[in-house]
């Protein structure tokens, strides 16, 4: 599908300045836009990538692989996340981003740090929700594990990640941002390690999170338009094919 560039620049003009304007209003420092690239072409990557964006999201192991492959050579300066579900399996893979969001459990942490590879950046999540169906580290659980995480090799704790339950209105949700930026404070106090990242808010509450002082917003959708994840095509393809 042929990417509308003029579209493409529109979109990411308004969502650079709705963040920009939410960071000032609130007093807070300019959040980044991390765009996530997941189920999106690597032609849209591309066309962000010569629009100036540097940073993108990936949730699937295997995509983010292809993905890297594809654009080498054409967007040499990318600096890919990753911010979905760790699996075991895949962490050889993930260890090469430029940032994780997602690490949500100390298993995961460790099976990181014994990775041969260079210090690795990564972003605790916190299920602030406590969703049992959510990867993440419980609120209050966290700060008795913090000692055991910030002393594993390899590993540069840099802040946490959250996504507070979809299904929330906007207004607790807001809630939750703060519940998390709180969470953030009491640990850099109790640990004495700078927490200088907080991944907060995504396409439909970035502005939110921007003003509960979130310094990445995720936005996927009301970047790229909707998005249609090939692994999750095949998928359905698969079902259809059983159920005739």
């Amino acid at each position: 599908m042929a990417i509308d560039l003029a579209k493409a620049a529109d979109r990411l003009a308004t969502l650079q300045r709705a963040i920009d304007v939410a960071g000032q209003v609130s007093g807070h420092q300019a959040a980044r836009l991390l765009a996530v690239s997941k189920g999106q072409s690597a032609a849209a990557v591309q066309a962000f990538y010569d629009l100036g964006l540097r940073d993108f999201g990936e949730s699937y192991a295997q995509e983010l692989d292809d993905k890297r492959q594809t654009l080498g050579k054409t967007a040499p300066q990318i600096r890919w996340h990753f911010v979905g579900a760790i699996q075991s399996n895949k962490i050889p893979s993930i260890v090469r981003c430029h940032l994780v969001h997602s690490v949500g459990t100390l298993r995961h942490a460790v099976a990181m740090s014994t990775m041969d590879a260079q210090d690795l950046v990564i972003l605790l999540q916190v299920n602030i929700g406590e969703e049992r169906q959510k990867s993440g580290f419980l609120p209050g659980a966290l700060p008795a594990l913090m000692p055991q995480l910030l002393e594993l090799p390899h590993l540069v704790v840099r802040g946490l990640m959250a996504l507070p339950p979809v299904d929330e209105p906007i207004v607790q949700r807001r809630q939750r941002f703060l519940q998390v930026a709180e969470l953030r404070d009491r640990l850099q106090q109790q640990t004495g390690h700078a927490l200088p990242e907080l991944s907060m808010g995504m396409s439909d509450d970035h502005v939110e999170a921007v003003a509960c002082g979130a310094t990445w917003v995720r936005v996927g959708t009301a970047l790229f338009g909707p998005r249609d994840h090939p692994l999750r095509r095949q998928m359905k393809q698969q079902k259809k094919g059983v159920s005739r």
